[in-house]
């Protein structure tokens, strides 16, 4: 075997030996990239409006948007006669067109919760 050959091998045993090291490097890299795109799923489902058909009608409070690009607080007002879209803090209606979620927190301070 010819000194160039040797070197040969050796080059590529030091490359087989640094594909094994970046192998856990590039599966971590995938786990990343995974869970990036659900992340990037979730992000989206939070801030898609949706259609009024989809929203809760339990009294949870809303985000809704009207054909005019109103913003309102709205939740479902189910009494013993009447059932409508309620604007927060209000007997006022409104027509939402469309409503998205509200984030953990203000769910929380609704409840009463108290920040620090």
């Amino acid at each position: 075997m010819t000194h160039d050959e040797i070197r040969a091998y050796e080059t590529i045993a030091k490359c087989q030996s640094w594909i094994e090291e970046a192998k856990p490097l590039l599966e971590r890299g995938a786990k990343a990239e995974s869970a990036l795109a659900a992340l990037q799923r979730e992000v989206a489902l939070l801030t898609e409006w949706r259609p009024m058909e989809t929203a809760p009608r339990d009294g949870t409070l809303i985000l809704t948007l009207n054909d005019d690009d109103q913003y309102r607080l709205c939740f479902w007002y189910s009494g013993q006669v009447e059932r409508y879209w309620r604007m927060h803090h209000s007997f006022d209606s409104c027509v939402p067109a469309r409503w998205l979620p509200l984030p953990a927190a203000t769910e929380a301070l609704k409840k009463g919760a108290v920040l620090p």
